[in-house]
Order: C-alpha cells, then structure tokens, then sequence
C-alpha cells in the first residue's frame, strides 16, 4: 500500500426558489491539492414539460429547462460519471482527459428530453486554449451541444460538438459520437473523442476512444474499460482497467480497481470507500 488518502468530498445543498426554479450548490474537496472549490452552482429553471416543476405543460416534452451558473459540461457521456459516486472505475477515460479535460465551467445551457430524444446546448467561458508547446491564450468563449436519439431505455446513440474561440482568435473544435446501451443486468457505454486546433508543435488531431462494460450482480458488480489515445495516426496510451465492487449499505460501496498502461509501465491497483447519492441540480443532467 502507497498511501491512505481522501480522494473527494462533496456537499451538496438545494433549495426551490419558486415551483418552478431551484437553485443548487456542491462545495467539493479535492484530495490531490487539499482544497476546497465550488464544484458546481446552478439555477434551474424548468420551462415546459408534463408534470409539476414547469409553467408550461404539454405532453411532447418530457422536461426542458435552462440552467445558469458553474456545471459539469455536457459533452459526450462520460460527464455523467465525472463524481466518485458515479465512477465506478475511480478514474477518467484517458480519451476524456486528453481532448477536454473533464470540462467543467461556467455558463448557461438549455435542455429538452423527450420520450425517444434529447438535446443540450450550452455557451460556457471556454477551454485554455493553447497557442503553441510553450504559450497558452484564455478563453473568449465556448459554445455546443449534444443531441441524441433512444430506443425507450434500451439504447441511445448521440454526437456533441463544442467550439472555443480564444482571444487570440484561435479556435478550437471539440467532436465526439457516443453509444450507450442497458441489457438487463449489463450497462454498455463507449465514446469517440477528438480535439483539433492549430498551433505550432501542438498535435493538430488529438483523439481517442473508449469502451466500458459495467455488470450488475446485486449487491455486487463487475466493470472493465479500454481505452486509446492518439496523436494523428501515432498511438500515445492504451490502457485496460478491470474492478469489481460491493454495496456495504444504502448508497455506499467498496470498490478494487486495477489499471494498467499496455504502453508504458504505468499501473496501479486503488481501493476506494465511497458513499453518498448522485448530485444532479439541473432537469437534464449534472
């Protein structure tokens, strides 16, 4: 064993404003610099949907809504497990890492889901945004969405794009195609990434790809990951990542993971203890 740590700590609050505006807030530790920060603060406005919580009712939209303040970036689908809670694997797709960094950021978005669709959209501060190996420019501003279709609850395929324009006047394109699918005990989910910007010694094409498998065996369960990174055509990272967990109690696991880098002698092996309920302040999604 390396070390004991606490890798995060959430706390979460959320108050209704009105019927149809709620305002929520997580206070996040992070055990990697031992610090505190804002991990997300939203108002929530519902807008038109069928049930109580919107000023407009219909039967065509399930929920829509806009959301303002600081939120995991919907991008892709991999934000979804962006909390320890949620992240049964403990760490990010590489891929994810790679093109955006686990985009979190401030702004606004609209979303809408209806019985066999979805769709996000967004306009946030933006990506850092690099010029060239040595020199970065901040953000202008960044804008995208996600739309996808479903099959009830069976299966869902969607595609993002986001652009972020620097003040240097760069811009930077972020892509990417998702598909997700439940059978029964077994929840299927991979993702296709890229990034591309222009800039003197930085790749043009960064992208990669995941595929993760998660198999429910309740109160056990069983998930293993592969994930690729690339520059162009070179291979930067594969990596496999294999665990299995238990619930201990109501919203509580122990979890083992092993990852290992199949191209370099990166490997770890993490035991975690986490506990705590999914945080999600907005209609849509974290």
């Amino acid at each position: 064993v390396d070390d004991f740590h606490v890798g995060a700590v959430e706390l979460d609050a959320s108050l209704a404003l009105t019927p149809f505006v709620n305002v929520s807030t997580a206070i996040a530790y992070a055990g990697e610099d031992d610090s505190f920060g804002i991990g997300a603060f939203v108002i929530d406005c519902g807008i038109a949907g069928d049930g109580d919580g919107f000023p407009l009712q219909t039967k065509h939209v399930v929920k829509s809504g806009v959301s303002f303040g600081r939120f995991d970036v919907p991008f892709g689908v991999a934000y979804l497990e962006y909390p320890s809670v949620e992240n049964r694997l403990i760490t990010l797709p590489q891929a994810v890492l790679a093109t955006h960094g686990a985009w979190n950021d401030t702004g606004a978005q609209f979303y809408a889901v209806g019985e066999h669709w979805t769709a996000v959209g967004y306009v946030v501060n933006g990506i850092e945004h690099p010029l060239s190996a040595e020199a970065v420019a901040p953000a202008r501003t960044a804008a995208g969405g996600r739309a996808s279709g479903k099959v009830d609850e069976l299966f869902e395929l969607g595609a993002s794009a986001a652009w972020d324009f620097a003040a240097a006047g760069a811009v930077m394109f972020i892509g990417g195609a998702d598909l997700s699918a439940t059978l029964g005990p077994l929840d299927v989910r991979s993702e296709y990434l890229l990034r591309q910007v222009k800039a003197p010694g930085v790749p043009e094409l960064t992208h990669g790809a995941y595929g993760r498998a998660l198999f429910h065996l309740d109160p056990a369960f069983l998930i293993g990951r592969y994930d690729t990174v690339l520059d162009g055509s070179d291979t930067l990272d594969r990596r496999l990542s294999g665990g299995a967990g238990v619930e201990l109690f109501a919203q509580g696991e122990l979890r083992a993971v092993y990852e290992q880098s199949l191209n370099s002698d990166i490997r770890s092996v993490t035991l975690q203890l986490v506990g705590g309920s999914s945080f999600q302040p907005t209609g849509l999604r974290r």
